[in-house]
C-alpha cells in the first residue's frame, strides 16, 4: 500500500507540474512553419504587426439594391467602436489618416523627393520649354477635383512636382465617394493579439451582437461578412481544440472497448490507465520544458500513444497467469520490451530529422512518453498490481491465420510474393503533394470569403511581396528604390497591375541628395522668370506661384526615422520591420508573373521576390526530401540495432520485413488511387514499420513459449494501436487525416504478415509462460 501511494503521489506531483506550467498554442504556423526557418520568422513579423490585428468587414443587402446601406453601415461602424476590444473603425474607402493631409508636408521637399531618376527625368521635368504645359497644368489641377489638396500644396511646390513623385499613389489620393452600391467595406483594427483567440472570439461574437440587434430593427434586410487574420486564428483554434478532445476521447473509448472486448474484464483497466497517465504526462511536460509550449496538434498526434504505450501493459499482463508473478514476467518480458520500445523511439525521433518543426514537437513528446511507458510497465507496473488478464485474448479469426501460416508457409509466402507484383507496378506512378496550404487547411468557405471581398477592394495581393533586407534603413531604402524602378518598369510592360511601394513616403539620403543636385542646377534665375510669364499667360497670379532660387543646401530633408515617427507607418503598415539584425522592408504587390518578376530582381543584391505560397511549399518539398531520408536513415538504424541483438542479418531482415511490405502495400494503394502523397505519409510509414517491429521482436522471441499465446497479445497490442490511430481520421485537419490512414494501414498488414514472413525462422528460447 505504500509503494502504491507513493506512485500516486508521483503522478499528483506530475500534475500539478502541467497544471502550472503547461502553454497550449494553436497558431497553425508554428507547427507548420516554427520559428527557426525564413519562413517561420517572416509570418512571426508579420503576426507582430498591426495588420494582423484588423478585420475586413463587409455589409450586404438581401436584396438587389438598398439606398439605407449606406445609413445602415454608419450606424453599425458608430455603435461598434464602443465594443470593448476594439481599437478604432472605418469605411475601407476612407481610412481614418488623411492621405492628402500628410501629402501636404511633403510639398516643400517636393525638390528633395521628384524623381527616382534625376539624371533622366530632370532634363524633361525641369526645362524651359515644358513651362507652359505645366503652368496649364496647375490652373487645371486648381480646378480638379484635387483642388484643395494642390492649394496647399502649390505655394511651396508651384511645379507640382510632388504629385509626379507620388504617381505610383495617385490612384489611392483620389477622394472616392461613398459607396452605396451592394458592397460596403468596413475595416476594424482590435486592441488584442491576433492570436489571443479567446479575447477575438469573444469581440467577433460582440460585433455579430451588435449587427444583429440593428438587423433586427431593419427587418433582417443586411448581411455581414467578417475576415482577417483574427478570424482565422480563432477558427483554427476551434478546430485544433475539437480535434484533440475528439480524437482523445474516441481513442480512449475505442481503446476501453477493444479491451473489453478481447478480456471481457475491467480489472487491467486501472493498470493500464496508470501507464497511459505517465506517459502523456512526460510527454507533455518534456515538451513545455523543451520548446516552451505544447501545439494542439501535437496533443491530437500524442493521443496515438493511448495505443502506442498500451502495448506494453498488454504484453505484460496478458503473459501473466497467476498471483505475485507480476514482477517475474516483468524480468523475462523486458528484453523484449525494450527492444520494441526502442525501434518505435528511432521511428518517432526520426520525425525530428525532417526539420518540421511540428513534428519535432511530436518527437519530443511520443519520444518521452514511449520511455516514461516502457520503464512505468517495467518497475511500477508490477508494484501495482499483483496478476494478469484473467484469461488469453480472443481475436476472431488469429488462430486460423496463424494456422494456415505455420500449416502452409510455402504457399503462404507465394501469395504474398504474388500481391507483391502489382505493389511493384503501381509504386512508380506514385503523386507527390508539396502544398502545405492545402494540408493546412481550416476552412474553404472562409479562403473564398476572404479572396472575395480583398478582391472588391483592391489588387493588392496578400502573401506576395517584393522583400528587401538590410543592415540600416538607409542601405535599405535604397535597395527598395531600385527594386521600385524594376517593378515600374514591369507595370508599363503589363506583367504587374500594382504595387504599393515605400517610395516617396521614404527617401534615402543618397536619392535625395541627387535630385537636390540636379534641381539646383536647373532652377536659375531666367528659369523662374520664364514660370512668372507662363504663369501669366495662364491668368495665375505670378507672386504666391513663384519659384524660389535654390540655395546651396536645402533646409527640409526627409529624415526618415523623424517621418516614421510622424504618422506614416500607418499608411506603411506591415512594410517596415527593424530587427536587431537589420532592416526588412516589403513592397506589396498585385497580380503579376512570377517567373518575369523574379527574373527581373536576380541582379539585386539584398532584394527578393517573396511568394508566401511558394515559400512555403519549397518548405514542404525540403521536408519531403529530408522525409525521404529520416525514412531511409530510421529503417537503417532499426536493421542495425535488430542485427547487433541478434547476431544475424537474416534474422533483422526478417523482422524487419513486415514493417516493410506492410508500407509498400499502402503506398501502391495511394498510387492505384491516384492520391498524392505527402511527406507526412512517409513519416507515418516509418511509424509503421517501427511499430511492426515490435511485433516481429515479440513473435521471434516468443517469451512465453507459445506461438499462439505472443500472437494474441500482439494481436490486442495491434487492435489497441490501430485504433487509436484510426481515432485521428476523426479530425477535421487533413495531416491528421493523413497519418490516420497511412498509419493503420501499414500496421495492420504488418501484424497479419508477420507469422507470414517470420515463423518458419522463429526462435523459442524461453521457457512457457509463468
Amino acid at each position: 500500500m505504500t509503494r502504491r501511494l507513493a506512485i500516486l503521489a508521483l503522478l499528483a506531483v506530475m500534475a500539478a507540474a502541467l497544471v502550472a506550467q503547461l502553454r497550449l498554442e494553436t497558431r497553425l504556423s508554428l507547427f507548420f512553419l516554427g520559428h527557426s526557418d525564413e519562413g517561420g520568422q517572416l509570418v512571426a513579423r508579420f503576426q507582430r504587426s498591426v495588420f494582423a490585428r484588423r478585420y475586413l468587414l463587409a455589409i450586404e443587402p438581401r436584396s438587389v439594391t438598398d439606398s439605407g446601406l449606406s445609413a445602415f453601415a454608419r450606424t453599425f461602424i458608430r455603435e461598434s467602436q464602443a465594443v470593448a476590444g476594439v481599437a478604432r473603425v472605418w469605411p475601407a474607402f476612407q481610412p481614418p489618416f488623411s492621405l492628402a493631409g500628410m501629402l501636404g508636408g511633403y510639398a516643400a521637399r517636393a525638390p528633395l523627393i521628384y524623381s527616382l531618376d534625376p539624371a533622366e527625368e530632370a532634363s524633361r521635368l525641369l526645362t524651359p520649354q515644358s513651362l507652359p504645359q505645366r503652368a496649364e497644368r496647375l490652373k487645371g489641377a486648381l480646378l480638379s477635383p484635387f483642388g484643395d489638396l494642390v492649394q496647399r500644396i502649390a505655394p511651396d511646390d508651384p511645379l507640382l512636382l510632388t504629385f509626379h513623385a507620388f504617381a505610383d499613389w495617385r490612384d489611392r489620393l483620389k477622394p472616392e465617394a461613398e459607396r452605396r452600391d451592394a458592397f460596403y467595406p468596413i475595416v476594424l483594427e482590435s486592441k488584442f493579439e491576433p492570436f489571443d483567440s479567446d479575447r477575438q472570439q469573444a469581440l467577433q461574437e460582440a460585433l455579430r451582437q451588435v449587427f444583429a440587434r440593428l438587423n433586427r430593427r431593419h427587418g433582417e434586410a443586411y448581411r455581414l461578412r467578417m475576415t482577417g487574420v483574427p478570424v482565422f486564428a480563432a477558427v483554427a483554434q476551434d478546430r485544433i481544440q475539437s480535434d484533440v478532445s475528439r480524437v482523445t476521447l474516441a481513442s480512449s473509448l475505442g481503446v476501453v472497448a477493444v479491451l473489453w472486448g478481447l478480456f471481457r474484464t475491467w480489472r487491467s483497466l486501472p493498470a493500464i490507465s496508470l501507464v497511459l497517465a505517465f506517459a502523456f504526462g512526460s510527454g507533455a511536460l518534456a515538451t513545455q520544458w523543451l520548446f516552451g509550449y505544447v501545439h494542439g496538434l501535437t496533443l491530437a498526434l500524442g493521443a496515438t500513444l493511448i495505443g502506442v504505450c498500451v502495448d506494453y501493459p498488454i504484453h505484460l499482463l496478458a503473459h501473466c497467469r497467476e498471483e505475485g508473478g507480476t514482477d517475474r514476467v516483468a524480468r523475462r518480458l523486458w528484453p523484449a520490451l525494450g527492444m520494441g520500445a526502442l525501434t518505435t523511439l528511432i521511428g518517432y525521433l526520426a520525425l525530428a530529422a525532417t526539420g518540421y518543426p511540428g513534428f519535432q514537437q511530436t518527437a519530443a513528446f511520443a519520444g518521452m512518453g514511449i520511455l516514461a511507458a516502457v520503464l512505468v510497465t517495467r518497475y511500477l507496473l508490477p508494484v501495482w498490481v499483483s496478476g494478469g488478464m484473467a484469461g488469453p485474448p480472443r481475436l476472431l479469426g488469429l488462430e486460423a491465420w496463424l494456422g494456415l501460416c505455420r500449416k502452409y508457409p510455402r504457399r503462404v509466402l507465394a501469395g504474398v510474393a504474388l500481391l507483391l507484383a502489382p505493389v511493384l507496378w503501381f509504386l512508380p506512378r506514385l503523386q507527390w503533394l508539396d502544398d502545405l496550404e492545402r494540408l493546412a487547411e481550416i476552412d474553404s468557405r472562409l479562403r473564398r470569403v476572404d479572396r472575395e471581398l480583398r478582391s472588391r477592394l483592391g489588387d493588392i495581393e496578400p502573401g506576395r511581396a517584393v522583400l528587401v533586407e538590410a543592415s540600416d534603413l538607409e542601405t535599405g531604402l535604397q535597395r527598395a528604390e531600385a527594386a521600385t524602378r524594376i517593378l515600374r518598369r514591369l507595370k508599363t510592360e503589363g506583367k504587374l497591375a500594382d504595387f504599393q511601394g515605400i517610395y516617396p513616403w521614404l527617401v534615402s539620403e543618397a536619392l535625395q541628395q541627387a535630385n537636390w543636385q540636379h534641381y539646383r542646377d536647373r532652377i536659375t534665375p531666367q528659369f523662374a522668370s520664364a514660370w512668372g510669364e507662363a504663369l501669366r499667360a495662364q491668368g495665375l497670379a505670378a507672386g504666391p506661384l513663384a519659384l524660389a532660387i535654390p540655395g546651396k543646401t536645402s533646409s527640409a530633408w526627409l529624415e526618415s526615422e523623424k517621418i516614421l515617427d510622424s504618422g506614416i507607418e500607418e499608411i506603411l503598415v506591415g512594410q517596415i520591420d527593424r530587427a536587431p539584425d537589420g532592416v526588412h522592408l516589403a513592397l506589396w504587390l498585385g497580380p503579376h508573373e512570377p517567373a518575369a518578376l523574379a527574373a527581373a530582381l536576380d541582379d539585386l543584391a539584398g532584394v527578393r521576390y517573396f511568394s508566401q505560397r511558394d515559400q512555403i511549399n519549397a518548405l514542404a518539398e525540403r521536408y519531403r526530401r529530408r522525409a525521404v531520408k529520416a525514412l531511409g536513415v530510421g529503417v537503417g538504424v532499426i536493421f542495425l540495432l535488430l542485427t547487433v541483438r541478434y547476431r544475424s542479418l537474416g534474422q533483422a531482415a526478417r523482422i524487419l520485413m513486415p514493417g516493410l511490405v506492410g508500407m509498400a502495400f499502402i503506398f501502391a494503394c495511394f498510387a492505384a488511387l491516384a492520391q498524392p502523397v505527402s511527406f507526412f505519409h512517409l513519416i507515418a510509414t516509418l511509424l509503421a514499420v517501427a511499430i511492426c517491429v515490435d511485433y516481429g521482436i515479440f513473435y521471434t522471441e516468443r517469451r512465453a513459449g507459445d506461438a499462439l499465446a505472443t500472437y494474441r497479445a500482439m494481436g490486442a497490442s495491434m487492435l489497441t494501436t490501430v485504433t487509436a490511430f484510426a481515432a485521428l481520421g476523426l479530425a477535421e485537419n487533413p495531416v491528421l487525416q493523413m497519418l490516420s490512414i497511412a498509419v493503420t494501414g501499414g500496421v495492420g498488414i504488418g501484424f497479419l504478415l508477420c507469422p507470414a514472413l517470420i515463423s518458419a525462422h522463429s526462435v523459442t528460447p524461453f521457457p512457457k509462460e509463468c
